[in-house]
This record gives structure tokens, C-alpha cells and sequence, in this order.
């Protein structure tokens, strides 16, 4: 994912903002694979 959709995703409310620690933009893991469940739970079931 291009750095340019990142924080376009981060935008439109589909990725958490990152926190910031020592200048650096981190996420906490719990945070990237809730947003993980979410779109696969609003995908579409498979045929």
C-alpha cells in the first residue's frame, strides 16, 4: 500500500491515525488487525 492511500484511508476513517512516539509514526498491532476483521467482515460472502 503506497504512502499516499495510507493516509488517504486514514482520511475517510478505514485506517486509525498512527501515534506518534519519538518522531516516528507507529500503530499498535491490535489496531492494524482490528481494521483487518472489519474488512473482512464487510466483504461479500463467497459463492
Amino acid at each position: 500500500m503506497s504512502r499516499t492511500t495510507v493516509w488517504r484511508r486514514i482520511k475517510d476513517g478505514t485506517l486509525p491515525p498512527p501515534i506518534e512516539i519519538g518522531g516516528l509514526r507507529r500503530w499498535p498491532k491490535s489496531e492494524i488487525l482490528a481494521c483487518i476483521e472489519r474488512a473482512k467482515s464487510a466483504r461479500p460472502a463467497a459463492a
